[in-house]
């Protein structure tokens, strides 16, 4: 289904459950997967392992069989630059968070998740910032439990790619 899985994340609360679910869904379908923080600063040494300190709190100790990611600091617009980098690694996925902020504040401060899903030309899984997990990290093997699967087509449109995935999701 996947085989490349870009995990966007910031430095809110929600970005162990992000990368978790990142990892999870990297181990169970056998894909590599790459965190992406758009900083606006130029990557340094401390920032890269600071970052792997967070994937690595986000994956449970003993869980080998979750894939080590590749680590991306990349600087510009976050939705633009988030694109860029999975343009450039062929991402077959973009994980990313929802920060929960309401509709005024989304439409005053602008949403990279909201800008990702409307200008990606790939899917995107958005994890809310609610206590709904889609990824278990289990001893030996990740699991995934999508539950529900809602696939938003636009009938003017020709849509198998995004039925097929809802459909292979289900």
């Amino acid at each position: 289904m996947f085989r490349r899985v870009l995990c966007a994340v910031d430095r809110s609360e929600a970005t162990a459950k992000v990368l978790r679910h990142a990892a999870g869904i990297a181990a169970a379908v056998g894909a590599r997967w790459t965190v992406v923080h758009v900083s606006h600063e130029p990557p340094t040494a401390v920032r890269e392992d600071e970052w792997r300190r967070l994937v690595a709190d986000a994956v449970p100790y003993g869980a080998a069989y979750v894939p080590q990611p590749d680590l991306q600091i990349v600087t510009g617009p976050a939705a633009n630059a988030i694109l860029a980098q999975a343009d450039h690694m062929h991402a077959d996925l973009i994980v990313c968070g929802a920060r929960g902020r309401g509709p005024v504040a989304g439409w005053l401060l602008g949403s990279t998740s909201r800008a990702l899903v409307q200008a990606a030309s790939r899917p995107v899984l958005v994890i809310p910032c609610s206590d709904i997990d889609i990824v278990t990290l289990a001893d030996a093997r990740a699991e995934l439990h999508f539950g529900a699967v809602v696939a938003a087509v636009d009938f003017g449109e020709y849509n198998p790619v995004q039925l097929q995935l809802a459909s292979g999701m289900a």
